[in-house]
């Protein structure tokens, strides 16, 4: 594996401890759909803005891994109503406190139409990489 100079040392420590395997991709697609959420879609909410080009892109996809099976998974994020789940997020950017659970805002968009077979990750934070942030998942 080609690694950068400056990061030889580090990757060579990883190699070393055995955190550096590679297991290769999957045997199917999947398709993500991150935090298309009412309170980044709907202009009522101070943290959305039109991504109705988006929606549109998003919206093809579905219907196209729908014929074809390809399991689909959608995020939300949601802090918990006291919103201590929120931490310095909420304080860096206080309309995330419109983000609680249990709220519209924390809902899908309902241009989705998430079907009954398509899970639904629930994070607190804003990130989907990280799946210690992983509420639940239904």
């Amino acid at each position: 594996m080609k690694v950068p100079e400056q990061y030889r040392e580090t990757f060579d420590f990883y190699v070393k401890k055995g955190f550096a395997a590679r297991v290769g991709y999957g045997q199917r697609p999947a398709l993500l759909v991150i935090d298309m959420i009412r309170a980044f879609t709907d202009l009522r909410s101070p943290l959305a803005s039109n991504l109705d080009t988006q929606m549109d892109a998003i919206q093809r996809l579905l219907a196209l891994t729908r014929t074809r099976d390809v399991p689909t998974i959608f995020s939300t994020v949601a802090y918990d109503r006291e919103l201590q789940e929120a931490g310095l997020w909420v304080r860096k950017i206080p309309s995330n406190s419109w983000l609680v659970e249990g709220s519209e805002w924390v809902q899908l968009d309902e241009r989705l139409d998430r079907q009954p077979r398509e899970m639904l990750l629930v994070k607190n934070t804003p990130r989907a990489s990280s799946a210690p942030t992983w509420r639940r998942a239904w």
